[in-house]
């Protein structure tokens, strides 16, 4: 496993480092997971959709799987209604390519909704271990294993 994301990249940065950071590598599998930074920078939801669908094209070529995931929800409650629409922009290119996708934020609400308090984010938006383990339990499920 190696894992090429880098902090603070949008889909964008993703997209320009895709061949040397990942194909080089020939991957069988590749998780791509962006949003929140492409959110933060202002970037629309067809910004962020445009360059995953490139990405995903990119891989596909190299006879890579891909997998999308949802972005996770921010304490940023202002940003709610537009981090909805990032992923409502991941789940249509999902859907229009049929690729697997790991639901992150509905993973997050279910913790959420059990546990108001769960310390999911140490900031804003960077995960915890407990934040980690709500994503790395669905990717766990999806690909047929324990984390």
């Amino acid at each position: 496993m190696l894992n090429a994301g880098w902090d603070g990249n949008t889909a964008a940065d993703g997209l320009q480092r895709i061949e040397r950071d990942v194909v080089r590598h020939d991957p069988d599998l590749v998780l791509l997971a962006f949003g929140l930074n492409d959110l933060k920078l202002r970037r629309t939801p067809d910004q962020l959709s445009t360059d995953l669908e490139t990405m995903v094209q990119r891989l596909a070529a190299h006879g890579c799987e891909v997998v999308l995931l949802a972005t996770n929800l921010i304490r940023a409650g202002i940003y709610s209604h537009l981090l909805r629409d990032y992923n409502t922009a991941i789940w249509q290119l999902a859907r229009q390519n049929d690729l697997p996708l790991v639901d992150v934020a509905a993973a997050w609400k279910q913790v959420l909704d059990q546990n108001p308090a769960a310390d999911l984010l140490s900031d804003v938006a960077h995960l915890t271990p407990v934040g980690q383990q709500v994503i790395a339990d669905p990717v766990a499920a999806l690909l047929g294993s324990t984390p």
